[in-house]
């Protein structure tokens, strides 16, 4: 009597989308844990107005999602979870390109690109996992979609912070400037999200 019954992952929808959450949720977090730190001490900005930059992204997030599911009503959900996910490729390439004297403008508006992607993708995607779910596993399918959820959460941030380590360390071992070697591990870390939600885009494509 298995806890988790793995017959849910043969039915391509719902298999489909807990790879394109873990990918899709990677994605969106490897920057919620190093900008703060670029923030500091790449622009050398205090808390409030580190706060202040941050602040696009949940903004974004609170309005693009319930957009997204009314559009999903209307349209393929998977052409909607690509395009959120193309927002967040998008966002994470902005950020890959921020430097010592990138404009507060630049950085907000890269906020809140990420912020849409990250809505635009969320409902639709949930809805094709929980849509597609036999009735007397509903319980089940919607709680692994929230392991799935976390786990990309947890994983982006692990493996984007890193990926920052490793290029950060390479860089200052070279002779790098602490300055140099903070931007080229960030943009490296950036650089991986953006790798994890072009993956998922492309298998959020490739559902029916």
């Amino acid at each position: 009597t298995p806890f988790i019954g793995l017959s849910i992952f043969k039915i391509p929808a719902i298999s489909y989308g807990y790879a394109v959450a873990v990918l899709g949720f990677m994605a969106i977090f490897t920057n919620s844990v190093l900008f703060p730190f670029y923030a500091t001490d790449i622009l050398h900005i205090d808390p409030v107005r580190t706060g202040l930059l941050m602040l696009p992204f949940p903004v974004a997030l609170a309005v693009s999602s319930p957009l997204s599911g009314l559009l999903s009503e209307k349209y393929p959900a998977r052409l909607i979870t690509t395009a959120g996910l193309g927002m967040t490729v998008t966002g994470l390439l902005m950020f890959s390109f921020m430097d010592g004297t990138t404009s507060f403008f630049y950085i907000a508006l890269a906020q809140l690109i990420a912020g849409c992607g990250s809505g635009t993708f969320q409902v639709p995607n949930n809805n094709t996992v929980i849509s597609a779910a036999p009735r007397n596993k509903v319980g089940i399918v919607s709680s692994v979609n929230a392991l799935a959820r976390n786990a990309g959460m947890i994983m982006g941030i692990a493996l984007s912070v890193a990926v920052y380590a490793m290029v950060q360390n390479h860089l200052a071992a070279g002779g790098a400037s602490a300055e140099n070697a903070f931007l080229g591990g960030y943009r490296a870390a950036m650089l991986f999200g953006a790798a994890a939600a072009v993956a998922g885009g492309i298998l959020s494509a490739k559902r029916d």
